[in-house]
């Protein structure tokens, strides 16, 4: 039984090496939902139930291995006669709460593990692209249309040229782009007008997932707004001494008020500026 318990373990320890970096590498949820994000052929959340699983068997073995071994482990805790814990169960518990500690602090060297995370996370970000909104792969096809402000007549005009099957208008996005064998990234790329270079675009009305914190140029830059006229038009709605390399979150602190205020102001703003509107 000890050989077996300490194998598992082993083995475990292992595959939970494999599932933690996989976690590592993964780009936020919404992303993976959005586009279909896959590594070796399991998606997000079969790593997630995979990664969970092996935890709980490196625990339940880990637990077994400790009790098999408990002499030894109170061997250890009682190394030097006369003194109740050892030297080494000190030095253990040291390292223990220093990274704990300094985890929590977010001191150097304890802040790179997750400052790698998020760069990670973020970089997944920037090759697939994040959703137009929260798991708006899960909306129906007519709130996806309204919620990003496509107009629904050009819509059904690039349907049947793309000839996607659209088998009902309120079936959820996610099963529409499966059923034309797209990730649902795809499929609304799909449904999306011609772009014209220098052309204008508004925002959409409802504020794309993480855009609270890109820079008010960035957006710009994204939607071909000219960056100097919405500064000024957002300086006249009461953002005064405006910086174009603020993010939308900066704005909202600097003026106390809201990210999603600020991009309300931001849409409206976009509006102005399209041509004909």
């Amino acid at each position: 039984m000890r050989k077996i318990i300490s194998l598992t373990a082993f083995l475990s320890f292992l595959l939970l090496l494999l599932t933690s970096f996989v976690l590592l590498i993964m780009p936020h949820g919404r992303v993976t939902y959005w586009a279909n994000w896959t590594f070796w052929g399991l998606a997000k959340d079969e790593w997630d139930a995979l990664h969970l699983n092996l935890g709980l068997l490196f625990l339940a073995v880990g637990l077994w291995h400790t009790v098999l071994n408990w002499g030894a482990i109170v061997r250890y805790l009682s190394a030097v006669p006369g003194k109740l814990l050892s030297p080494s169960f000190h030095a253990a518990l040291l390292i223990t709460l220093s990274f704990c500690l300094g985890t929590y602090l977010q001191v150097v060297p304890f802040s790179w593990g997750p400052e790698l995370a998020g760069w990670l996370k973020e970089r997944g970000t920037r090759i697939y692209g994040d959703p137009p909104y929260g798991h708006a792969e899960l909306s129906p096809l007519s709130m996806l249309v309204r919620n990003t402000g496509l107009d629904a007549e050009a819509v059904r005009e690039r349907i049947d040229a793309e000839k996607l099957v659209i088998v009902s208008w309120e079936a959820p996005v996610k099963e529409l782009a499966a059923a034309n064998g797209l990730s649902p990234q795809q499929f609304f790329e799909r449904l999306q007008p011609a772009v014209v270079p220098g052309q204008v675009q508004p925002l959409p009305p409802v504020a794309p997932v993480g855009i609270g914190k890109r820079p008010l140029a960035e957006i710009c830059r994204q939607y071909d707004l000219p960056v100097e006229a919405v500064v000024r038009m957002l300086e006249q709605r009461g953002f005064p001494a405006l910086q174009p390399q603020w993010t939308l979150k900066d704005m909202a602190s600097r003026y106390e008020t809201t990210p999603m205020a600020v991009y309300e102001q931001l849409h409206r703003v976009s509006l102005e500026l399209v041509p004909g509107r």
